[in-house]
């Protein structure tokens, strides 16, 4: 009894056809300890795993598998990051006259590259990648709008001159395909 797991055996006062006994209980691992006896401190990490885990699933299955490892949780960007981005989409947007239309275009670009659903559940891992990505974005819209600010205002000054040239002001038109 010294070799058995304290918890898992008790004595009990049971009727038998012989009358009243003192009868041992132990439990399935205590049973696989006696079966497997050793007195080494060393092979109680094993006993455990084999008594425990190995020998039971056998019984209950026929076989033992080796249990899947879980992923490791995934730790997901914090509000004040989440807004950040969120911040840096709405600048990309603001750059054109469909404001919605450029952010939601921003966060799906950046949800594809990232392979994100959501842009709460960005991996923390992915945020420094996700911030230059928008951040390059911006810039890439704000070159875009400023151009056509530029050809808006040539295109108005053209137009609303004194003495317009209208072949020249024909030839902007069509190059724009407004016409």
């Amino acid at each position: 009894m010294k070799s058995l797991d304290k918890k898992g055996w008790v004595k009990n006062l049971t009727l038998t056809d012989g009358g009243n006994q003192d009868l041992v209980f132990i439990s399935e691992p205590n049973l696989y300890r006696v079966i497997f006896r050793s007195n080494k401190p060393e092979a109680k990490t094993f006993q455990d795993w084999v008594f425990n885990d190995v020998l039971p699933a056998i019984r209950k299955t026929g076989q033992y598998q080796k249990p899947t490892v879980k992923p490791y949780a995934t730790e997901y960007i914090s509000n004040a990051q989440y807004h950040e981005l969120k911040h840096l989409a709405w600048m990309i947007g603001s750059n054109f006259h469909q404001k919605g239309g450029g952010t939601h275009a921003a966060w799906k670009v950046l949800r594809k590259e990232l392979g994100c659903e959501v842009a709460v559940k960005l991996p923390t891992q992915h945020f420094d990648t996700a911030k230059s990505r928008l951040e390059w974005f911006e810039k890439q819209c704000f070159a875009f709008k400023s151009k056509i600010m530029d050809i808006e205002s040539q295109y108005m000054t053209s137009l609303f001159q004194n003495e317009p040239d209208w072949a020249t002001l024909e030839q902007q038109a069509k190059q724009l395909q407004l016409f």
